[in-house]
């Protein structure tokens, strides 16, 4: 693009970015805060038949983390698309993949296991079915591979710092085990730096260096 030409254009392309990094630092804050309240307070502790305030703050955090997650996930495919290759995309789209699976066992906890616990507490006992496996197992891998494809793809792509791509694979690691505190704080840090240093790049854009550099060659 001509940014001499379409200066207003790149600085509204600035401006989603960082937004973007925003809305991936509040899916970092979320996800670090969850997993801190997850070790401090018992709050995942099995077979529970009361839910309490923490519980619902704990669910609260993931499930808006997810939503955030989803969003920044398409801001990082965005951010570098067009040097990611046709495996880049397949990993986004993966990672994708793995974490609406995700936000749905958030989504499950949060609103339909208080019930069924109150209602139906000896269901919190019971041995879990083959679909349970398969559907934890499917959840789990994708999410987890996704995010490690997301990682390695980025790192390929030389966009984004080589040293935030290696957080990212690591917390896609830690991601098999994304329901148990607190291995999903790992993703929450690593998307935090990515975000930080995300909206750093946006603002020193905005400030009017990218722009001058770019139109004084030629």
């Amino acid at each position: 693009m001509d940014v001499q030409k379409y200066p207003d254009n790149c600085r509204n392309k600035e401006n989603a970015f960082k937004v973007i990094s925003l809305i991936l630092i509040i899916a970092s804050v979320g996800l670090v805060s969850s997993q801190i309240i997850g070790m401090t307070t018992g709050v995942a502790q099995s077979n529970k038949t009361y839910f309490g305030l923490w519980d619902h703050i704990y669910s609260s955090l993931n499930l808006i983390s997810m939503f955030a997650l989803l969003i920044g996930l398409v801001g990082i495919f965005l951010y570098q698309y067009d040097r990611l290759g046709k495996r880049g995309v397949i990993s986004i789209g993966l990672a994708f993949f793995g974490t609406v699976l995700v936000a749905g066992d958030v989504w499950f906890e949060a609103f339909a296991v208080p019930f069924v616990a109150k209602v139906a507490p000896q269901v919190a006992s019971a041995n879990p079915g083959s679909s349970i496996i398969v559907g934890a197992l499917l959840t789990f891998l994708s999410f987890s591979l996704g995010w490690i494809m997301v990682g390695v793809s980025s790192y390929k792509a030389g966009v984004i710092p080589k040293y935030i791509c290696i957080l990212i694979i690591i917390g896609g690691i830690f991601g098999f085990k994304a329901l148990t505190i607190p291995y999903l704080g790992v993703m929450g840090i690593a998307i935090g730096i990515l975000g930080v240093w995300m909206y750093n790049e946006s603002t020193k854009y905005q400030s009017g260096g990218h722009i001058e550099e770019v139109s004084s060659i030629g």
